[in-house]
């Protein structure tokens, strides 16, 4: 099969270290995307470092044992000492506000915009539900969003 052939010829042979990064996108919570072989081969013979990633709120964190290789990138409710805890307003600047903002706008409180009434809302998040973009456009008759 092609699982074994990719077993044989790619996973088994690829010699891994402490510098290497698997990076995946961990999908709301849901279960990782790769094939059994893959993630036995991740837990059992992958040197170098797990990080799973999402900007959405998990149920369950992504891993169920602290080690010190697997890393969650992501609003994290109850974060290892291995994890980054990145939200999602964050990330949306960083993705689409870095010519405006400076990156470091993502992490320095001191230079959010609040404070000068110049917006009504400075965000909201409707993830594309109907009902919540029908109240972010309802909220912003009320006067300007800034994102």
């Amino acid at each position: 099969s092609r699982l074994v052939q990719t077993w044989k010829t790619v996973l088994h042979p690829k010699p891994s270290n402490e510098y290497d990064i698997f990076f995946y996108n961990y999908n709301m919570g849901g279960s990782m995307s790769c094939s059994s072989i893959v993630i036995n081969w991740l837990m059992t013979t992958f040197k170098g470092h797990v990080i799973a990633y999402s900007v959405e709120s998990p149920v369950n964190h992504p891993f169920k044992s602290q080690k010190s290789n697997m890393h969650y990138f992501g609003p994290a409710v109850r974060p290892t000492k291995y994890d980054e805890v990145v939200y999602f307003l964050q990330d949306t600047w960083y993705g689409d506000h870095r010519e405006e903002l400076p990156p470091r706008a993502m992490v320095d409180s001191n230079l959010y915009p609040r404070g000068s009434q110049e917006y009504f809302m400075i965000y909201f998040q409707s993830n594309c539900v109907p009902y919540r973009d029908a109240a972010a456009g309802r909220l912003s008759e009320n006067g300007p969003v800034h994102c």
